[in-house]
């Protein structure tokens, strides 16, 4: 029995009397209960019990609960039971539910998660986290892949980004979320929170995800969600990764923890705007340890999109199979474009490139069929394939073809 009924039973007994009187709701009651009392004199599961025989009208306090039989609790449930209420939530609920207590977030934890896709950026300041997991789409014409993520997406914010805010504290995260109230959390770390999230869903995949994108904005300790890529059971498994690159250096904390055999697709878009490598060499020994990775060799469609202003290391292409090549800038001899080693791509982007230049090559140096002004043919000797040269407003894609 509680200290309040063992000190107190009259004034407890004349509490409760006039909340049951008026009807107030039970939960609303504790509250109240519980900010003049203290929430250490009565769990609100005893508050419950005593409220409901009250609203009965039975007023006596000589009832002794110890003999009343083992009250059967949430957990008590059969486990298909508990399985079809885990797999109807989405992940908000699911995030809610896990907090009510240990063995709950346990069972939450365990049960496979039905995400299909995973999208996050990381910037300084601010953090912003997408879990597909179907239940959210976008009412729009045509598919939108940066309104959904904009639209859908969790953002975590630091008090330096909402600085007018006097609420929030210089040690606090404000989450936002579209169509639902910001919340205040007390000591968080905005980083630390979308990484939790994250993790979360991918402690127990029940299916392979559809996409998994990463960016690091401007964080300067991604350490750590490598940290966290370590902690996980098994590999990520995923058809599509995307990983785009502010540092030089992302796409080698990630690759490792991906599961080589469901990957169908990988593209790094390497910006590295916050640390760029300067070195040639440098930079085609990092080419070099991408391309010797399982993921990227067992991907069927690859892409690398390349915003440095070195010059790409085409000679690597020698030893790789086909993929696709995006480069904004080129400061090679532009013959090295359309050269043998570069015939072993698929696709070849570079919007730097003028069309009087190209147009101009494709008919002095090579056997260039002309379709139209903006696409050409060129045969393969010795092979039933072909490059199919498309000319656009910002770029030239060089694409290769069997006949």
């Amino acid at each position: 029995m509680t200290h309040i009924l063992q000190y107190s039973p009259r004034q407890f007994r004349d509490l409760l009397i006039l909340e049951t009187i008026h009807h107030v709701p039970v939960f609303r009651a504790y509250q109240k209960y519980a900010r003049k009392v203290g929430e250490d004199a009565m769990s609100y599961q005893d508050y419950e019990f005593w409220y409901m025989r009250f609203l009965r009208g039975d007023y006596s306090m000589d009832y002794d609960r110890s003999q009343d039989p083992k009250t059967r609790s949430l957990m008590d449930m059969p486990l298909e039971i508990m399985e079809q209420i885990a797999g109807g939530l989405n992940i908000r609920e699911k995030m809610r539910l896990r907090k009510v207590f240990g063995s709950l977030r346990t069972f939450i934890d365990t049960t496979p998660s039905n995400f299909i896709k995973i999208l996050v950026r990381f910037e300084s300041e601010r953090t912003r986290l997408w879990l597909d997991d179907r239940n959210q789409k976008l009412d729009l014409r045509r598919s939108d892949r940066v309104a959904e993520f904009e639209h859908f997406s969790v953002l975590y914010d630091s008090k330096a980004t909402w600085s007018m805010l006097e609420e929030l504290k210089d040690d606090d995260c404000l989450v936002r979320v579209h169509r639902h109230r910001d919340k205040i959390v007390p000591k968080a770390i905005h980083w630390e929170m979308a990484m939790y999230n994250m993790f979360f869903a991918l402690k127990n995949q029940k299916q392979v995800l559809e996409e998994i994108s990463i960016e690091n904005k401007s964080l300067g300790n991604f350490e750590e969600f490598e940290t966290r890529l370590k902690c996980l059971k098994r590999k990520i498994r995923v058809k599509k990764v995307k990983i785009i690159t502010h540092y030089s250096n992302e796409e080698s904390m990630i690759l490792p923890y991906i599961d080589p055999v469901t990957i169908e697709e990988l593209e790094i878009e390497m910006k590295d705007w916050k640390v760029e490598l300067k070195s040639e060499e440098d930079n085609k020994e990092r080419i070099r340890k991408i391309m010797e990775t399982e993921v990227w060799k067992k991907a069927e469609n690859r892409t690398l999109h390349c915003h440095s202003k070195i010059d790409f290391p085409f000679e690597l292409l020698m030893d790789c199979p086909k993929f696709n090549l995006r480069l904004e800038h080129s400061a090679r001899e532009r013959t090295t474009i359309l050269t043998s080693q570069v015939q072993q791509c698929v696709q070849l982007s570079c919007p730097s490139v003028p069309w009087e230049w190209i147009m101009c090559l494709l008919e002095r140096e090579f056997d260039a069929i002309e379709i139209n002004s903006f696409f050409y043919h060129i045969p393969i000797p010795n092979s039933q394939q072909y490059f199919e040269i498309m000319l656009h407003s910002r770029d030239i894609k060089i694409t290769r073809v069997e006949n």
